[in-house]
């Protein structure tokens, strides 16, 4: 079941890129364009980093919702940071 659903948000998350990428070729809006793949990139971070930790048996995971996606939009990646020093902080 978890296995599923760990598929089932990586398609998700392929299917989004890829129409996210066909509107950025249709607009030249440059700061919405780097707003929204900064966002993609950070979540797909936060679930790759997320998983890694899992691994390692190290279960200081970051949930992925509206609040962390717009942090690392927002920031780009010392925003990604942020949030696991901020879970790293809150974890000790």
């Amino acid at each position: 079941m978890q296995l599923e659903k760990e598929g089932l948000m990586i398609v998700a998350i392929i299917v989004c890129a890829i129409v996210l990428l066909f509107v950025a070729l249709r607009r030249n809006s440059e700061w919405l364009i780097n707003f929204i793949l900064r966002g993609i990139m950070g979540t797909i971070g936060i679930y790759i980093v997320n998983q890694i930790l899992i691994m390692q048996g190290i279960h200081c995971e970051i949930g992925i919702n509206p609040c962390t996606v717009l942090t690392s939009a927002s920031l780009g990646f010392p925003g990604f940071i942020l949030l696991f020093g901020i879970r790293l902080y809150n974890f000790l």
